[in-house]
């Protein structure tokens, strides 16, 4: 997907591919994941602004670290952004290449 086409994402609720896993602060074990839903705030020269629904949370993510968008045919969600990368999530967002432990 070009940058372009991304910025039309703006506005929208949207999944990630694959699903950020969340990791407990203290113990360090990788929690259950869950799908949450993500809201693309705004577009940056750097990448799309994403806010994770349920907590609030911000992270910028570079345009080259998405593959593609799909849409979903549930009602409230607008799609879903494959990622080349994963998001992990203990009290802040970080990213490792997809497969990786971070």
């Amino acid at each position: 997907m070009n940058d372009d086409q991304l910025k039309n994402l703006v506005g929208k609720h949207i999944k990630l591919r694959p699903v950020a896993k969340q990791i407990d602060q203290l113990t360090k074990a990788v929690l259950e994941r869950f799908d949450d839903r993500w809201f693309v705030k705004r577009s940056e020269k750097e990448g799309l602004v994403l806010e994770l629904v349920n907590t609030g949370h911000v992270v910028v993510l570079p345009f080259d670290h998405i593959r593609e968008f799909i849409s979903d045919t549930d009602p409230s969600n607008d799609g879903f952004l494959l990622l080349d990368v994963q998001l992990h999530l203990s009290g802040e967002l970080w990213l490792s290449p997809d497969g990786q432990v971070g």
